[in-house]
């Protein structure tokens, strides 16, 4: 545990957070220091998708009315788990899911609502869901070449990085599910055996400065939200960070080890089903 002996940690950080406390279900326990936020969204081209998105059943009748414009990232693409597992939260209830044993069998049960529905819009998506793009950067690629009306990230700031940039249509739109989208903290470690852990965790408290963390929130650079409490922030600081929005409602991840369970369901149910 080392946490506590960061300056930067002690002085920014919101130790009550449950997105800092734990890391995919998992207790920090001080073991892990917090560099960055992520949240989960789907996107849309306004200009070609009018119609307000809310929830998994409004996205089902934007697919239906825009056969082969729609499709997410194979899974184990990072992306595209997201995807997955937030169809399930809306469909299933994250109340549900947060006390799922590691059982596929108890998961596939939970879990079933999902499936079915992905299978539902599956004959509408791209190549009619006989293939799915193998990464996110295929998807974002389709995406800005007009072949597909929706992409999805796990950093919603990049995307006016990329709108600037011309990557993105300008009509570029980001969906908030109304019951909440997946978000979590990433984190830096020192591994136990690393050789100068006194230089380590001066780098981590570095990327947890004030001025690192406001670097980062440009979408020039990355777009990534900052872990810093902005009302620990001393005033004449804040306009160093970048606009950080976050879309709706926001979820914890489920358990880590829930998730390639998930994986497996999904490939078994919906990838391999109909071949």
């Amino acid at each position: 545990s080392f946490t506590e002996k960061l300056p930067n940690f002690n002085d920014y950080i919101d130790k009550n957070s449950e997105t800092i406390n734990t890391d995919f279900g998992t207790s920090v326990d001080g073991l892990e220091a917090p560099w960055g936020k992520a949240e989960f969204v789907v996107i849309k081209n306004a200009g070609k998708v009018s119609q307000n998105i809310e929830d998994t059943e409004t996205l089902k009748e934007a697919i239906i009315q825009n056969p082969g414009k729609f499709t997410y990232p194979a899974l184990p693409d990072f992306e595209g788990s997201a995807f997955v597992r937030n169809v399930i939260y809306d469909i299933v209830g994250y109340e549900n899911l947060t006390n799922l044993p590691e059982n596929e069998n108890e998961v596939r049960k939970v879990i079933q609502p999902a499936m079915d529905y992905l299978n539902e819009i599956k004959p509408y998506l791209w190549n009619k869901g006989e293939t799915y793009p193998a990464t996110i950067s295929q998807l974002d690629n389709m995406y800005s070449d007009g072949e597909v009306y929706f992409t999805m990230t796990y950093s919603p700031n990049t995307v006016k990085g990329k709108i600037d940039s011309n990557e993105y249509s300008k009509d570029t739109e980001i969906i908030s599910f109304d019951k909440g989208n997946i978000s979590n903290t990433h984190f830096l470690t020192i591994p136990e055996n690393a050789p100068n852990k006194e230089g380590a965790m001066v780098l981590i408290n570095f990327l947890m400065s004030i001025d690192a963390q406001a670097l980062k929130t440009d979408t020039a650079n990355w777009g990534d939200m900052t872990v810093l409490d902005m009302n620990k922030v001393p005033n004449e600081d804040k306009s160093k960070f970048s606009e950080t929005v976050e879309f709706g409602k926001t979820l914890p991840e489920l358990d880590a080890g829930l998730v390639p369970i998930i994986e497996k369901i999904w490939t078994e149910e919906v990838l391999q089903n109909g071949k």
